[in-house]
């Protein structure tokens, strides 16, 4: 009889040797420090993204199209950096990376869309509260990429185990049951935040990362829990509150009372968040499309 424990071990073991995810791409190591470092400029980021240059030809497709609307052609990424600016380029050229390293067919694509735009409204969520709150917290700097990571266990799940993924889906959708506990039902014990946090710890991630993505749901999980878990608990649940969800029910909104202290979800933030995402309509909609890919 296979046991939850089973379950669970049998799930880290495949994860763990997931070849084809199993180390960060270069050219991500590279953008995510450029994301942690205030030096860094726009000349930097072109420079890396350069260097791979099928990024560099989808980063400029994705600024040519019709979603951006922009009245000249962009004819180069430090063009595009100056037009679009230096966190859109960044966090878009993150977001392909991240992306084409899942490896997903058309049709899986399809099938995480929105966990995508999700991801990627969270992330630019995580830059409101980053710019709100790092001048007495620098800890937040880069947080933006918690944002982008954060639900990268969903990612496993739906990309490696589409049927679990699946059944978790109907579970949440046709019950109205709270998405962990369907997945702590399914998959004996854990969820997508352990899975995604035992995938940031074999790209050697910084811990306060590993940590966001593992603790993003349970933010007061120890006594000394990183800002940066913070805001991006916070980023997630003010983001589905704003219909930017994953998923159509069993969205988490409720921010925790340990979180609310330190990054707190008042009007002025969720406003902000708010003419942040529509202002970023562009590029979540062709996240959402595909038409990037």
């Amino acid at each position: 009889m296979t046991t939850a424990l089973d379950t669970a071990r049998s799930l880290r073991q495949r994860v763990d040797t997931l070849t084809e995810m199993g180390t960060l791409p270069e050219v991500m190591m590279r953008i995510m420090e450029l994301a942690r470092d205030p030096k860094s400029s726009a000349l930097d980021l072109a420079a890396a993204i350069n260097q791979e240059p099928a990024l560099s030809l989808k980063v400029l497709r994705t600024v040519n199209s019709a979603y951006y609307g922009l009245q000249r052609r962009i004819m180069t990424v430090p063009d595009a950096v100056v037009v679009l600016g230096f966190d859109e380029v960044e966090r878009l050229a993150l977001t392909i990376t991240i992306i084409d390293s899942v490896k997903l067919d058309e049709n899986g694509f399809k099938a995480l869309r929105a966990l995508w735009r999700h991801s990627l409204a969270c992330s630019i969520a995580c830059t409101v509260c980053e710019l709100r709150f790092v001048s007495r917290m620098t800890e937040l700097r880069g947080v933006h990429v918690a944002g982008l990571l954060h639900d990268i266990g969903k990612v496993i799940l739906g990309s490696h185990f589409p049927d679990l993924y699946t059944r978790i889906v109907h579970a949440v959708k046709d019950t109205g049951q709270d998405s962990l506990e369907a997945e702590r039902t399914m998959l004996g014990g854990i969820t997508h935040c352990d899975i995604g946090s035992w995938l940031a710890e074999r790209w050697n991630l910084p811990e306060a990362l590993v940590a966001a993505i593992r603790d993003h749901h349970a933010p007061a999980v120890e006594e000394q829990t990183h800002p940066l878990v913070h805001a991006t608990h916070v980023a997630d649940c003010i983001t589905n509150s704003l219909g930017y969800s994953a998923q159509p029910a069993g969205a988490h909104t409720q921010v925790s009372p340990v979180s609310a202290k330190i990054i707190p979800p008042d009007d002025h933030l969720t406003g902000a968040i708010r003419e942040q995402l529509l202002r970023r309509q562009p590029l979540l909609s062709a996240v959402s499309s595909g038409s990037m890919f």
